[in-house]
Formats: structure tokens, C-alpha cells, sequence
């Protein structure tokens, strides 16, 4: 892997729970894990589906980060954020290299 190639910047986000005291209530929060992570995006495989007259496509991404030695590691619960665009991250693959990671993720709509 050339590190040229890690063009994009991305955002890797986790979705907790969190309690707001003006409100007295529970709301979901982001909260950031790892911000400016450089990546190099790959379009994996689109799936077509049809539903009740409509057509809806799901494309499935492969992002390309380099492994960051940290406490916090990135898990199928966390999401990326790229081009104010949200992706569920669905799996996570470590490198033989142990150096990067390969996140496959879906566009959330």
C-alpha cells in the first residue's frame, strides 16, 4: 500500500447514549473517536433491490486506513463519516502487515 493513496479524510464516530440534564432524558450522541484519518475509498459491489414500485440500491464501500496505535480500536459498533456523508461500518479487516485496516462499509440513508 503507497500511504499517497490515502487521499480522503474521514471521521470514525460512536453513537451513545447519553444523559442530557436540561431535559431530564436520554438522547443519543455522537462522540468522536478519530478525527482528519486519512483513507483511501474503493466502491466494493452495488445490490439492486426492487420494493413496492421503488427501486433502492445499496453500494457497498471498502475504506483503506492506516492502523493507528491507540487505545481506542475501531469496531463494527462505530461509523465513518466522509464528505458530511454517514457509513455504518460492517466489517473490519486487519492487514497481514498489521500496518492498515480495511473498513467495509454502507452508505446510512
Amino acid at each position: 500500500m503507497n500511504p499517497s493513496e490515502m487521499r480522503d479524510k474521514v471521521t470514525i464516530i460512536k453513537k451513545e447514549l447519553v444523559y442530557d440534564p436540561n431535559y431530564g432524558v436520554d438522547k443519543m450522541k455522537d462522540i468522536t473517536i478519530i478525527k482528519g484519518l486519512r483513507a483511501k475509498k474503493k466502491t466494493l459491489s452495488t445490490k439492486d433491490y426492487m420494493r413496492a414500485n421503488s427501486d433502492n440500491t445499496k453500494v457497498a464501500y471498502k475504506f483503506i486506513v492506516r492502523k493507528i496505535v491507540r487505545k481506542r480500536n475501531i469496531d463494527e459498533s462505530m461509523y465513518l463519516i466522509h464528505k458530511d456523508k454517514e457509513y455504518e461500518i460492517k466489517h473490519v479487516h486487519e492487514f497481514e502487515d498489521h500496518m492498515y485496516l480495511e473498513l467495509t462499509c454502507q452508505e446510512v440513508n
